[in-house]
């Protein structure tokens, strides 16, 4: 025979609060299984304990109302277990996360990085097209990223982020565009870089600076023994471009040198994280 149990006793029953059973009321997760017309009291019902226990053992792992409320949904034989599943990568990327946090701050408590210096910035791999050229021919980088746009624009592709060079020292420079999606070749599209930290600065004036700037950062890496992890880049947030089979929102072009804005990255080992 089916029991029904008043809102405050089935509260104590699955030790969900009588404020947590109405939200889940009014988010149609757990109704109650009668209501008195006259009085307007809730009952809960026997049958429903084992979902009041799905929900507190599911919402202990972190999950949202709306993803509790669609696994207790679901065919309990595979959404349970496939719910938990996802739970379980989702926690394991927060996880990196915080251990790439966690090495950051112990990096910089023993660099003894300041206000003003370098910063050490998350960086995560780029989809983007790319070619190689030849360090120091600006014709050809030049050409190659007016190819490069063009076909990320006739796909439809280009992401929304700034172009860039990978900076493989003397021996090749590699050209990127960020895309959304695979453009053109699949051969020129691939992911490049990794999860990870960054030592970045950003100059503004002409590309002249870079050597400079790259070798005063890696002194100062050095005197800090923080390995690199990876090649430079050299990021373009404010260029010239000549656009032509393609266009570029105005706030990333500079018609002067005087006026480009260029962010330079080295990527850099940091202990104890988990890739």
């Amino acid at each position: 025979m089916e029991h029904f149990h008043s809102i405050g006793a089935f509260s104590r029953i699955v030790q969900i609060s009588i404020k947590a059973l109405r939200f889940y009321e009014t988010c149609g997760l757990l109704a109650p299984a009668k209501v008195d017309e006259q009085t307007g009291y809730r009952y809960f019902s026997d049958r429903q304990i084992p979902v009041a226990n799905a929900i507190v053992t599911l919402r202990s792992t972190g999950m949202s109302v709306a993803e509790v409320a669609a696994t207790v949904g679901a065919d309990p034989s595979r959404g349970y277990t496939e719910a938990l599943r996802q739970r379980h990568r989702t926690l394991l990327e927060e996880r990196r996360h915080l251990d790439r946090q966690i090495a950051l701050v112990e990096t910089l408590l023993r660099s003894g990085a300041t206000l003003g210096s370098y910063r050490l910035v998350p960086v995560d791999p780029v989809l983007a097209l790319h070619r190689i050229v030849r360090p120091g021919d600006a014709d050809s980088i030049a050409q190659t990223f007016e190819a490069l746009e063009r076909q990320a624009a006739s796909s439809n592709a280009r992401a929304p982020t700034a172009p860039f060079c990978e900076l493989h020292g003397d021996d090749d420079w590699r050209v990127c565009v960020p895309i959304t999606d695979v453009a053109g070749d699949e051969r020129e599209a691939d992911f490049l870089g990794r999860v990870g930290v960054a030592c970045s600065i950003t100059y503004v004036g002409a590309y002249e600076q870079t050597r400079s700037t790259l070798e005063s950062m890696r002194a100062w890496l050095a005197e800090r023994d923080i390995p690199s992890a990876g090649p430079a880049r050299e990021i373009y947030h404010r260029f010239g471009a000549d656009q032509e089979g393609y266009k570029l929102p105005s706030h990333v072009l500079a018609a002067q040198h005087t006026h480009y804005v260029t962010e330079l990255q080295i990527p850099i080992e940091l202990p104890g994280v988990r890739e």
